[in-house]
This record gives C-alpha cells, sequence and structure tokens, in this order.
C-alpha cells in the first residue's frame, strides 16, 4: 500500500511540474504574442508619422525653404572651411614656430592640438590665453609685440 501511496505521491508532483511547465509555456506564448502585436503596432505607428513628414516636406513652400537652408549651409560650411584654412596657415607661419618650440619643451604638442580642435579653435584659444597675459596675438601676427605688460604701468596683466 505504501509503494501505491507513494506512486501516487510521484504522479501528483509529476502532474504539478507539467502544470507549471504548461502554465509557463502559456505565458510566455502570450507574452510572444503581445510583443508581436506592439511591434506591429509600433511598425503601423513609424509608418504613419513617416507618412505626415512626407506629406509636410513634400509642400512646395517647405520644399523651397529646405532648399534655402540647404544653400545656406553649405556656404556657411564653405566659409567655416576657408577661415580654418586661414587659420591654418596662420599657425603653420614662421611667427608661431617659436611658441611651438617652447610649447613642445614643456610637453605641449601644438600640433596634435590643431588636429584635435582645429586650426581656427586653436588661434582662438591662443588669443584668449595672450589676452589672459596682456600679450595681444594680433600684435605678434603684425610684426612683434609692441609693448610686454608689466606692473610698474599699474596695469594688470591678468585682468
Amino acid at each position: 500500500m505504501t509503494k501505491f501511496i507513494s506512486a501516487i505521491d510521484e504522479f501528483k508532483r509529476e502532474e504539478a511540474m507539467l502544470d507549471i511547465i504548461i502554465t509557463l509555456l502559456g505565458f510566455s506564448g502570450i507574452l510572444v504574442i503581445a510583443l508581436k502585436i506592439f511591434e506591429r503596432r509600433m511598425y503601423n505607428m513609424v509608418d504613419s508619422i513617416g507618412e505626415i513628414f512626407s506629406q509636410i516636406l513634400e509642400k512646395p513652400s517647405v520644399s523651397k525653404a529646405m532648399g534655402i537652408l540647404g544653400k545656406a549651409s553649405g556656404d556657411a560650411r564653405s566659409q567655416r572651411a576657408i577661415i580654418d584654412d586661414l587659420a591654418q596657415d596662420i599657425l603653420a607661419g614662421p611667427k608661431f614656430n617659436a611658441l611651438k618650440m617652447g610649447a613642445s619643451m614643456i610637453g605641449i604638442n601644438i600640433d596634435e592640438y590643431i588636429q584635435e580642435h582645429g586650426a581656427l579653435a586653436t588661434l582662438e584659444s591662443l588669443q584668449t590665453i595672450g589676452k589672459t597675459l596682456g600679450i595681444d596675438v594680433n600684435d605678434i601676427m603684425a610684426g612683434g609685440i609692441t609693448e610686454i605688460p608689466s606692473m610698474e604701468t599699474g596695469r594688470n596683466p591678468y585682468l
């Protein structure tokens, strides 16, 4: 009789495990179906938003405005490239070789800085540092330092 009861208990445990597996499979099936429905609805929503934007962008006034903005953007990029080329030429000139040499002595590689940040940003940074120190970088480019700041003049070069 105990064998029979233990067999029934074993059967009940197996049946319970089977119920758990069937329940988990049911939940995962429902989850997969829900995700597929959600995915389909998302694709439909994205498609409808795309259609709305394409209808808006196809209007003649919007198309004309986009053309004007594209042309202005191209002009700005070309002007920026010209300015960056000029800044590159200035920084490659002989007046900044001494600065590059001095910077390399203290471990600063200005050429790497130029490559990383661009010539214009480097030149603007040099002008800001020079202004902080009381040195006019534009004077250096024009021919030399016209005035070396000192505390005797009563002017604080750091302000």
